[in-house]
């Protein structure tokens, strides 16, 4: 029996739940993956810098002195002492270049609170000192987590649809290429098997024409050849009486005086000729072998 191939339809059908049963196990993994970041160690909550920044202010303008000991780490800090001179700089959890423009920008005025985006600016004054401060809101990696999980979920859809779409190519040029076999009267391809219903049918039909230009080819090889036959037949019966008449003519040629049946006689054996020789210039382009 005859294997059947798997439709399209099916086959789509099949490539739309395997997407979506990917993209959900891609979800869930995504989902354990950011759990487990937000409950390790290397997470900090974007609250807890605002806070502690605001709590080390409240306690340094409380006791009248900066603290540089007690600083968050994760925020940046300048401080600048009346005089202009740097007394102090913090960078580790803040962008020094940024910071430094913010001091050049806002040297000259009074406390001043400033949000660029997710950056956090301060200028507070104390007695002796300004300090400026910048930290940020936004989550540490946030953007390659998100583009991680983004690329995870733009995969699980390519890849996929790339093995259908290879697949329906790879299939259809078989038989593109089966086609062209026939387009050139070689049929000696094999059967074209691709395992998909609709193409393999497409397929079933190249063949089926094939089948019957074989067969046709071959009935009209036939018929030439019974046709060389006959014809090969005809010039054997043609050749002997005119070959007869031929020779007739020519003794009854040598034999007679007479001008007008030496005139006639020499016409039946030209015409003979020209006979003989028209029937062997047919037959050798037909049957040329029935001559050798």
């Amino acid at each position: 029996m005859e294997k059947r191939g798997i439709s399209i339809g099916r086959m789509m059908g099949i490539y739309i739940i395997s997407v979506i049963s990917l993209l959900c196990i891609a979800a869930l993994i995504c989902a354990i993956s950011v759990t487990m970041w937000l409950n390790s160690a290397s997470y900090t909550e974007p609250g807890k810098i605002e806070r502690d920044v605001e709590g080390w202010l409240s306690e340094s303008l409380f006791s009248g002195e900066f603290d540089t000991s007690s600083f968050p780490e994760e925020a940046g800090c300048i401080m600048i002492s009346e005089s202009g001179e740097e007394i102090y700089s913090h960078f580790d959890g803040s962008d020094e270049n940024s910071l430094r423009d913010f001091v050049s920008e806002f040297e000259n005025t009074p406390e001043c609170r400033i949000l660029r985006g997710q950056n956090v600016y301060l200028k507070v004054n104390a007695e002796g000192a300004s300090v400026y401060i910048h930290y940020n809101l936004g989550v540490h990696n946030e953007y390659l987590i998100f583009g991680v999980a983004a690329l995870s979920f733009v995969l699980v859809v390519i890849v996929p649809t790339i093995i259908v779409i290879r697949k329906i190519n790879k299939a259809v040029k078989r038989v593109e290429r089966h086609a062209e076999e026939l387009k050139a009267h070689d049929l000696s391809g094999d059967k074209v098997n691709t395992g998909i219903k609709e193409i393999d049918e497409i397929s079933l039909a190249i063949d089926d024409l094939k089948t019957s230009l074989s067969d046709s080819l071959e009935a009209k090889w036939k018929d030439e050849q019974r046709t060389k036959t006959e014809m090969a037949q005809i010039a054997h019966d043609l050749k002997t009486p005119l070959t007869i008449i031929r020779g007739n003519a020519d003794l009854l040629l040598e034999n007679t005086d007479n001008d007008e049946d030496r005139e006639s006689l020499q016409s039946i054996i030209e015409n003979a000729e020209k006979i003989t020789g028209s029937i062997l210039e047919i037959l050798e382009k037909q049957a040329p072998q029935s001559f050798s």
